[in-house]
């Protein structure tokens, strides 16, 4: 299970994206995160303007995301937030290491890093 001590989530913050930093994607500092609940599976965190929730399924090293729902308010970046929220639905496999999360694909290609604050 993903948790961080003492606490019942883990709040990440997205650091890079398919190579690209947050800033290269023109993200300010609140936009980009994800939100992982240890009691029931849940997910929720923000793109770059609107908030998203869905569901995760987590074994050993084998991570799903199911993105179920998202505000549909009109803000810049909207295309890389619609490719941030694609990205999370492929996620296939993680790797955690003191306070950096990094997603794999189905090649175990990296495809994004979070880090936590």
């Amino acid at each position: 299970m993903i948790m961080v001590k003492n606490s019942s989530y883990l709040k990440m913050y997205l650091r890079e994206m398919g190579g690209k930093t947050r800033e290269m994607l023109g993200a300010d500092s609140a936009a980009f995160t994800l939100v992982l609940s240890d009691s029931a599976n849940l997910v929720a965190g923000s793109g770059a303007g609107n908030r998203f929730f869905g569901e995760y399924r987590c074994d050993l090293n084998m991570l799903s995301i199911r993105v179920q729902g998202r505000t549909q308010m009109f803000c810049p970046r909207l295309d890389s937030e619609d490719r941030y929220l694609r990205m999370l639905d492929s996620v296939k496999s993680y790797c955690i290491h003191a306070d950096t999360l990094r997603l794999y694909d189905c090649h175990d290609r990296e495809f994004a890093v979070f880090i936590g604050r």
